[in-house]
């Protein structure tokens, strides 16, 4: 199990089964919990889903802004 900064930092989401440990080091743990109304699968799930897409789509706007392609920017930024 890892944190998500340490997922970040080592590129374990590479990885196709990323375990996430919560403990808030990077973000908020009581308030995205509350989000999710206290639902801790559904919290990891999301973490892993950004752990795993978020590089490739950083990657896709770094190229965007390369490109000065203003739309896809927009598109990946958000």
């Amino acid at each position: 199990m890892f944190s998500l900064n340490t997922c970040l930092k080592k590129k374990i989401y590479k990885r196709r089964k990323v375990k996430v440990k919560i403990n808030g080091t990077v973000w908020g743990r009581e308030s995205a919990l509350k989000t999710v109304m206290g639902n801790t699968k559904i919290l990891k799930a999301i973490i892993k889903s950004f752990v795993v897409d978020m590089p490739a789509r950083i990657e896709a706007l770094g190229a965007a802004i390369n490109r000065k392609d203003i739309k896809q920017r927009c598109r990946l930024a958000h």
